[in-house]
């Protein structure tokens, strides 16, 4: 489950090919829109509207 602050970058879509290799920052928790809903999104920071969590890998930064 994505969380607030965590890093990611998105894959397997025409944003991830727009956006190829962008690190992107989850400015909300993983979560449903709607509970009939069968997918979560995320929002990310400088990003226009949420996003769909299939689409979106996490990154770990190793100091």
């Amino acid at each position: 489950m994505l969380k607030v602050g965590d890093q990611v970058v998105m894959h397997t879509c025409g944003e991830a090919d727009y956006y190829d290799g962008k690190l992107w920052t989850c400015i909300s928790d993983e979560q449903k829109l709607h509970e009939e809903h069968n997918y979560t999104v995320v929002w990310l920071k400088d990003f226009s509207g949420c996003f769909d969590t299939k689409y979106l890998q996490k990154v770990r930064l190793e100091d």
